[in-house]
């Protein structure tokens, strides 16, 4: 991935704020939700999905979404 540099600034940078948290109902929902936000942005702004991802890079982003999620409840 030529763009690997900017595809891991954008993922560790994510912001959940497009995410309904009322509508989870646990930390799974929003973690697909957040998944699913993700990938919509990967696909339109880099042509890779989020099942491209390395597994540090995912794991980095789950835990961005724990954080958010801690935050919030």
């Amino acid at each position: 991935m030529e763009n690997l540099k900017q595809i891991e600034d954008f993922v560790k940078s994510f912001e959940t704020v497009n995410i309904d948290y009322d509508d989870c109902d646990s930390f799974e929902d929003f973690k697909q939700e957040g998944i699913e936000e993700l990938d919509s942005y990967l696909q339109e702004d880099f042509g890779i999905s989020y099942d491209d991802l390395d597994e540090t890079l995912k794991k980095d982003f789950i835990k961005l979404l724990r954080r958010d999620w801690n935050e919030y409840f």
